[in-house]
């Protein structure tokens, strides 16, 4: 649906086994196979993880869906 989503981390935040990543989540709605500019969002996001030993044990992401849900609207 989005193949070129991308996420810009812009900073990162660290408190023991917790890790905050405020950043950027960007991409563009498929149409037809194509990649219409006018199908392009970005929304201001964040990312948090727990870590436990060596493995992610909770991974959370905070984002504002209505620039994309505009976008699959529009382009439906």
């Amino acid at each position: 649906m989005v193949p070129d989503y991308r996420v810009e981390v812009r900073e990162n935040f660290v408190d023991g086994q917790v890790v905050v990543l405020p950043g950027v989540a960007r991409g563009t709605c498929t149409r037809g196979g194509t990649l219409p500019a006018v199908n392009t969002w970005e929304t201001p996001a964040a990312w948090r993880a727990r870590v436990s030993g060596d493995r992610v044990a909770a991974w959370q992401v905070y984002a504002d869906n209505e620039p994309i849900r505009r976008r699959i609207n529009d382009s439906a």
